[in-house]
């Protein structure tokens, strides 16, 4: 990343308290630019369309489409468009599908706010950022793969 090159960012969340409050931490990270935000997955690619962001910070439970769809219709237009998946779900069926979709990484809402921008930039990479419950659930999902010759 060239010096005056930033992240773009997308910030997808149901919450405007949650929205205006990730807003405000990237914004104390010269590294990062919010690009916009928005309410449900619908939008969420309709706005990928317009900024073709580097990272969308995507919640799962929204209305209109959730993060699941969106991750995975986002991943299958814009491939170079990483998603990482910021929610409160510790529904191991809900995370499996979101990572099944395209999202490099899952946070977890109870985990630490200093793990965002960490994930983000991570991201941007190509590296991937698990919360404890997600490790879980890829690795119960390599216990069950068949093994490959």
């Amino acid at each position: 990343m060239d010096k005056s090159d930033k992240i773009k960012v997308l910030i997808i969340d149901d919450y405007d308290m949650v929205r205006e409050e990730l807003n405000a931490l990237l914004e104390t990270f010269p590294e990062f630019e919010v690009v916009s935000t928005a309410s449900d997955g619908r939008m969420a690619v309709t706005l990928c369309r317009m900024y073709q962001p580097d990272v969308v910070l995507m919640d799962l439970q929204m209305s209109n489409m959730d993060g699941v769809e969106a991750t995975r219709l986002i991943r299958n237009e814009f491939p170079s468009i990483q998603v990482v998946v910021l929610s409160m779900s510790t529904d191991p069926t809900l995370i499996y599908d979101v990572l099944k979709a395209g999202a490099i990484s899952y946070l977890s809402k109870s985990g630490r706010i200093s793990d965002v921008p960490i994930a983000l930039s991570n991201a941007y990479y190509g590296k991937a950022m698990l919360a404890p419950e997600a490790t879980a659930v890829v690795a119960e999902a390599q216990a069950h793969k068949p093994a490959t010759i």
